[in-house]
Formats: C-alpha cells, sequence, structure tokens
C-alpha cells in the first residue's frame, strides 16, 4: 500500500482493533492524531518523510517492527495504553519522544542512525532495548519499572537517568557514559540488578543501588568510575564491621553456611531474575545466562577492580572497603586448597584478627593494650634479676619503651633470660601493631 502526496494529515480519526497497515510505504509527511482501541499494526513500513504521532490515545498495542524511518519520527503527548513495539525498527532521522505514556516499550535490535531526543518518557511496566544499536551519543530519561538492555550498543557513549530497575548484561559503555538514579512518584530507590559480561570501561555510576548487582565477568570494571550516592550491600550483624558487600560474595557465604544470616540470591533479586522468567505481556526479551554463584577466587577479583576504580578516584575510604571484600574472599577461596595452603591461610587469618586486614585500627591497639599488659606482668614477676624489689611501674615504664623502639640499643643488664625473651618480643611486635594501627588511620583520612 503507498501513500502519497503533499502529506498524510489523519485528522481525529478511531483506529479499530485489527487494523493493519504492514507492508505500506509512506512517501509523504504522514501526521496521526486518533484515538483507537485494541491491536495495530505498522510493521515493515517505510517512512520516506515525517512521521508525526501526537496527541494519541490507544487502548491497545501499536507495532512498528521492522518498519524504516528515513527521516524524523515524532511521538508527543501521546498515551498508549499497551505496548509500544518497535523490534528491528531504523530510524534513519531523529526519533523525538516527549511528554509520552506507553504500557511497555519496545525497542528490540532497534537502529538509532541519529541520536533520539527522548525526554519524559513514563513506561508504566518494561522498556526492553535488547541488542540496540545507538549510533550516536543518547541521553535516556525512561521512567520504567524496568529498563532492559541486554546486549545493549551506545556507540558513543549514554547518559540514562533512572528510576526503576535495570538489567545491563552484556552491554557495551564506551566514554563518556552515565547511569545516575533520580528519585520518581513512589519513591523506588534506582537499583542495577546485573552487569555480567557488560564493557564498563567509560562508565560513571551514582546514586543507584548496587546491593544486589551481579558483575560477573564484566569487563574494564578498573576503568569504570563510582560516583556519589552508591548503595551496596551490608553483612550481617553483630560479628562483621560495616563495609560494602557485593551481591556475588553474600550469595557465596550463604550456599557455604545457610544460616550464616547472609542472603541468599533469591532475597536480593526480583522474583522473576531468580526463575529466569519475565512477567507476562512484556516485550520479547534476549534470553539472560541463568545466574551462577562464583568462587571466592573470582569474587576476589571483582573485589580487586573495583578497589582500583576507586582508588583512581581518590576515593580512599571506599576503596579500603573494597580490600577487606577482597582479603576475605583470599581467605575463603584458601578453604578449598586444604592443608596445602595452611601456611598462607595462617597468614591471613593472623592479619585479620589483629588488625582486620589493616584497616581496623582499633584491633591493633586492642591488641597492642594487651601485649604491653602481658608483658608487664610477666616483667615485673619473672623478667628481673633483683626480683621483689622491681615495682610495677618500673616494668610498665620497660616494657613501654621495648615496644615503642626497634632501634635502641638493648639495655638488658637489669633482664635475666625471661625479660630479654620478653623485651625482644615487645620490640618486634610493639612498632607492627603501631605501624597497622597507623596503617588503618590513614587509609580512613587520606585525601
Amino acid at each position: 500500500m503507498l501513500f502519497f502526496g503533499e502529506g498524510l494529515q489523519s485528522g481525529k480519526i478511531t483506529l479499530s482493533s485489527g487494523m493493519n497497515f504492514g507492508g505500506s510505504t509512506f512517501a509523504a509527511a504522514a501526521i496521526f492524531d486518533f484515538r483507537g482501541t485494541g491491536n495495530a499494526f505498522f510493521n515493515a513500513t517505510t517512512w520516506q518523510a515525517v512521521a508525526q504521532f501526537g496527541d494519541v490515545t490507544h487502548e491497545g498495542d501499536l507495532y512498528f517492527e521492522r518498519a524504516q524511518f528515513e527521516r524524523d519520527c515524532r511521538v508527543q503527548n501521546a498515551s498508549i495504553a499497551g505496548k509500544l513495539e518497535l523490534r528491528g525498527a531504523r530510524f534513519a532521522g531523529l526519533f523525538a519522544v516527549d511528554g509520552t505514556t506507553v504500557g511497555h516499550l519496545g525497542l528490540r535490535e532497534a537502529v538509532l542512525e541519529t541520536a533520539p531526543e527522548i525526554g519524559e518518557l513514563e513506561v508504566r511496566g518494561w522498556a526492553v532495548l535488547d541488542q540496540a544499536v545507538f549510533e550516536r551519543q543518547v541521553r535516556l530519561r525512561i521512567n520504567a519499572e524496568m529498563l532492559h538492555c541486554h546486549r545493549t550498543t551506545f556507540s558513543h557513549g549514554v547518559t540514562m537517568s533512572l528510576a526503576g530497575e535495570v538489567i545491563a548484561d552484556g552491554s557495551y559503555f564506551p566514554p563518556p557514559s552515565e547511569i545516575g538514579g533520580v528519585a520518581d512518584r513512589s519513591d523506588r530507590a534506582p537499583r542495577i540488578t546485573s552487569m555480567r559480561r557488560a564493557d564498563v570501561a567509560g562508565l560513571t555510576l551514582s546514586e543507584v543501588d548496587l546491593s544486589a548487582c551481579l558483575f560477573s565477568g564484566a569487563h574494564h570494571l578498573e576503568a569504570s568510575r563510582l560516583g556519589s550516592g552508591l548503595t551496596f550491600g551490608r553483612p550481617p550483624r553483630p560479628w562483621h564491621c560495616p563495609r560494602d558487600v557485593l551481591a556475588e560474595e553474600q550469595w557465596r557465604r550463604r550456599i557455604d553456611d545457610s544460616k550464616s544470616g547472609w542472603l541468599d540470591f533469591s532475597d536480593l533479586s526480583s522474583a522473576w531474575f531468580v526463575k529466569e522468567e519475565p512477567p507476562g505481556g512484556v516485550p520479547s526479551t534476549l534470553p539472560l545466562d541463568p545466574p551462577l554463584p562464583m568462587q571466592g577466587s573470582s569474587i576476589a577479583d571483582l573485589y580487586r577492580s573495583l578497589r582500583r576504580a576507586r582508588e583512581e578516584g581518590l576515593d580512599s575510604p571506599g576503596s579500603a572497603s573494597f580490600y577487606f571484600g577482597e582479603m576475605e574472599m583470599r581467605r575463603l577461596a584458601l578453604r578449598t586448597l586444604g592443608g596445602r595452603a595452611l601456611p598462607e591461610r595462617s597468614v591471613l587469618a593472623a592479619y585479620w584478627l589483629i588488625s582486620g586486614y589493616g584497616l581496623r585500627a582499633w584491633r591493633a591497639l586492642v591488641f597492642l593494650a594487651i601485649l604491653l599488659g602481658t608483658s608487664t606482668c610477666l616483667l615485673w614477676k619473672f623478667g628481673f634479676d633483683a626480683g621483689d624489689s622491681i615495682t610495677f611501674g618500673h616494668a610498665l615504664r620497660v616494657a613501654v619503651a621495648s615496644a615503642t623502639s626497634l632501634v635502641r640499643p638493648l639495655d638488658d643488664s637489669e633482664l635475666n633470660g625471661t625479660g630479654f625473651a620478653i623485651e625482644v618480643l615487645l620490640r618486634f611486635g610493639g612498632p607492627i601493631l603501631l605501624a597497622l594501627a597507623a596503617l588503618a588511620i590513614r587509609s580512613q583520612v587520606k585525601r
């Protein structure tokens, strides 16, 4: 079917259910302003001039699958109760959307050659951008319950304002790209559920919830930027110090110990993601790979990459939090090696116990106090040749002097063999504990 002339203007018309323009070619400007019910089909249509849909009210679905827009396509002040399905569509001109509300949006496999102007677009359900290609830098302001971006390519970067939930598995985010959360009317916390195997070399994240986000297989995590307002998971209390925890660690620990208080994958993620079954009625999505738990060594690699990203952003306290997680996962991974890794496990266990991997100053200071107190009592009772004539105060002074001076010449003239051994222990143990405490304090105050 060929429409041609100086222009096609519908005026106020009604599209009945099942109306089908499939395969039609619109040779001149087409302006649609209609009310409709049921489903209407514009599949495989060709639009050789400007296509404009203004003040459209439709109670069903609109299908533009494999449509070819050779010039601009504008959708303004439209209300579509069902799906706006644009799967496989190609936009050679400008795709502009503003003041529009749809039930679901499908842009799977769509190609946008010109940067679209997507203003205020309210999607009550899902917006599916799987395998879509944006050939120019794009700004997306799609207020959707779920933004499904599986293997989406943003060739020259994207600025995405997120109000709901997003899946970004296998997507490409070159610089400059940014995902930032914005509050919506329901006060839902914007969150990212998965970025598995995504290339995030140019991505900046801010104001989003990452407590349930899976990062397994993500590329160039160390080159991403972690901005302000990010929320990660927290370890269960009361036996764990507060720190940022990845969903992969929570899941791994819950598998290893079901009574540990750590959250399971089903507690972290949406029910449909756990079951791998998108809700009915949403646009067709590219199937996701089933989520699988990671081993401790692989989780340590994730923490290491994110730590480097925070170090590049000069966020020393944040990088210290990820360093703690990295060391915890290294220690967890060594458990699977049995006796072969016993020496390294012992060193890491002592490092964790004494100073929290050089990040918990209070632990080092508590152990220093215990070391001084124990050594003072032993020196007082057993460490001096003079025996009972030595006071507790004198023993304390000797202990403190020994613990705070590694290079001072030894003066063991009043010490017996036991006292000499205690002084040697203090000369090595005291400076080490003080250094660990100073290192922990520096990691929290370093700019």
